[in-house]
């Protein structure tokens, strides 16, 4: 009964943590686009839009979320459902994000909308998350 009911709360980790990932990147990405614009579909080594394989971009967040949710049981951290996701969130952009940031920062021509979204929005999008699969395995 134990080992359902733990499988239920990492499925339910990583789809609602992918979701607010994925939702957090979308609207903050898009502030940074105004802040910093640049386009996408431009820069290269991406695929076109209009490619079939894109259609998985928009479950990415669940594929990114993967880890996390299995690693997070693993730590037993203590403290308060916010202290624990902040420092999980942020343990994971220390490990993730900001090591992929510094290595498409030094070896590639990207615009700094690139890596400001990479570093910042990418921060944000991980404490959300963090919270999020803090929460789940908290209840």
């Amino acid at each position: 009964m134990d080992f359902d009911f733990k499988k239920r709360r990492f499925a339910l980790s990583v789809i609602v943590a992918g979701f607010v990932y994925f939702l957090a990147t979308m609207v903050l990405g898009s502030i940074t686009q105004m802040i910093f614009p640049y386009d996408v579909m431009s820069l290269g080594g991406m695929r076109l839009a209009d490619d079939p394989v894109m259609f998985w971009f928009f479950f990415s967040g669940i594929l990114i979320m993967l880890a996390p949710s299995i690693i997070y049981p693993m730590l037993k951290l203590k403290g308060s459902v916010l202290k624990e996701g902040f420092y999980f969130g942020s343990l994971m952009w220390l490990a993730y994000s900001l090591p992929s940031a510094f290595v498409v920062f030094t070896s590639m021509d990207y615009p700094i909308g690139f890596t400001f979204d990479s570093i910042v929005v990418a921060y944000v999008a991980w404490i959300l998350s963090g919270i999020v699969i803090a929460k789940i395995h908290k209840n």
